[in-house]
């Protein structure tokens, strides 16, 4: 199966977004593995804490097995592989899975969309990356020069799996939609949660470090766009 690298995040915003979905019965604590930090979650994107990817792991799995929205839909090769947790990074919601329950787990993840948490995982280099879902790690001044970072309108740069629209994390694909503008000053989205129901799915890796690329349509009155974004492309 080709990991989605949107995979997270969407599944928050399809099960939460539109309407709360409860948890399983059981409230599952996490303990708190070798490096884990014992603190707890908090809505604030900028002081949640940063715990450990085995930490993570652990706890999407109790999560899983609990049968808590979005981890118990998920396929079980992300949790044996832990792969999970990448999505848990590139979706800001690292800090989130400390809360002890289900529902606090979901109420902090939908604020850390919302409010554009911001990543706080490991890069890689650009090539030779174990993984297209560790984000590259670039300077500052490279990352200002991103494709699409000074895009007004979704004429100004076409997009494609090869030449994707450059930015770091999920919650910022859906800044750049809304950010943007249609050729006559129109919005077509209202919302960040709008915006995120835009994403077809993922065509694979592309762009220049071979990064899983997601694909949205966004409909103008001139045409509707196809744009490809690059989540993975963070500072180092």
């Amino acid at each position: 199966m080709l990991y989605d690298a949107g995979m997270l995040e969407r599944a928050v915003v399809v099960f939460l977004g539109i309407g709360w979905i409860g948890c399983g019965s059981s409230q599952v604590t996490p303990t708190s593995p070798a490096g884990a930090q014992n603190t707890t979650a908090t809505p604030d994107a900028e002081t949640a804490a940063v715990p450990t990817p085995e930490f993570l792991c652990q706890r999407a799995r109790a999560l899983r097995q609990e049968g808590c929205a979005p981890y118990d839909r998920m396929a079980p090769s992300l949790f044996e592989h832990c792969t999970v947790v990448d999505s848990i990074y590139i979706a800001g919601m690292q800090g989130c899975l400390v809360a002890p329950t289900c529902d606090e787990v979901q109420a902090c993840s939908v604020h850390a969309r919302r409010t554009g948490a911001p990543y706080r995982g490991p890069t890689a280099q650009c090539e030779g990356a174990p993984r297209p879902t560790i984000p590259a790690g670039f300077s500052a001044a490279e990352i200002a020069r991103s494709y699409g970072a000074t895009d007004h309108r979704y004429s100004d740069s076409p997009s494609s799996k090869e030449r994707p629209i450059e930015v770091c994390g999920f919650p910022a694909q859906s800044v750049y939609l809304l950010r943007l503008t249609c050729d006559d000053g129109s919005r077509p989205f209202a919302s960040r949660d709008e915006a995120a129901r835009a994403r077809v799915g993922n065509v694979g890796e592309g762009g220049r470090c071979g990064r899983i690329i997601d694909h949205y349509e966004v409909p103008c009155p001139e045409r509707t766009y196809d744009v490809y974004i690059d989540a993975y492309r963070c500072p180092a």
